[in-house]
């Protein structure tokens, strides 16, 4: 008879920032994080910082053992410690939570009069967003724990904000942008959280501030060191020919020679 040892996991943050529970992090969730892997003297086994962020899906077994159960339920820009026990083997990782990504609506396919029909569809590759394609988004954007937020004075960069822990976050911009992406138009997170959407899909990206504005935010607009809370809809996906049809001939992809 096969014995099953589960991992004992246990987890302490660092730096919390709190927010609303359709914000945190639940299985499914596509998750960027940088994380310190130490051994169990402490000392460094591997990190990712300064490289890129190690992305998941959070549930599906794709991430070291112990984070499935022990990154749930947590903010963007979040920084715990997981201690992650199996047998006589101890592992403690230091994360941080750059990007959570959540697919809220699906594209469906229109009929003659314009109405979605069914849904479940697989997505066509010139409609999926990838790096340098040209894509619409509109977006909704909020500042999490934030009630209120102005900058009174129109040159001064100090603003009056009242802040409470838990909400939504009050909203700081509706737009509607066309951008090429891999250009750096969009932050990092905002880029990264589009990255494999199809035309007409709804994400709500939530991203750290080190993969948004950083220390320094925006000028009368984003105080320094903020979580940002983003609905995106991609309305558009546009691809340049000349590259599809290059990459379509590097693949092999564009003529059939077999008899």
């Amino acid at each position: 008879m096969a014995c099953e040892v589960m991992a004992k996991i246990a987890r302490h943050h660092h730096l919390s920032h709190g927010c609303v529970q359709e914000q945190r992090s639940q299985p499914g969730d596509q998750i960027a994080v940088h994380a310190q892997h130490l051994d169990g003297n402490g000392s460094l086994v591997s990190s990712t910082q300064g490289g890129e962020p190690f992305n998941f899906i959070l549930g599906l077994g794709e991430a070291p053992e112990g984070w499935d159960e022990g990154l749930r339920d947590l903010c963007a820009g979040e920084i715990i410690e997981l201690v992650v026990s199996a047998a006589a083997d101890t592992n403690t990782y230091v994360i941080t939570v750059e990007v959570i990504t959540r697919t809220v609506a699906v594209p469906g396919k229109r009929n003659g009069k314009g109405i979605l029909g069914r849904r479940g569809r697989k997505c066509r590759d010139a409609k999926l967003v990838k790096l340098g394609d040209t894509v619409t988004l509109h977006t909704v954007a909020r500042l999490p724990n934030y009630l209120y937020l102005a900058y009174p004075h129109p040159t001064g960069n100090t603003p009056i904000r009242i802040k409470m822990r838990g909400i939504p976050g009050v909203k700081i911009d509706t737009s509607q942008d066309t951008v090429r992406t891999g250009e750096g138009h969009l932050v990092p997170g905002w880029e990264m959280g589009i990255l494999g959407a199809c035309e007409g899909e709804k994400r709500m990206i939530l991203i750290g501030p080190d993969m948004a504005f950083g220390d320094t935010g925006v000028y009368q607009v984003l105080p320094p060191k903020v979580t940002l809370a983003l609905e995106v809809e991609v309305i558009r996906v546009e691809r340049d020919s000349v590259d599809t049809f290059l990459h379509q001939g590097a693949e092999g992809k564009l003529f059939n020679y077999s008899l």
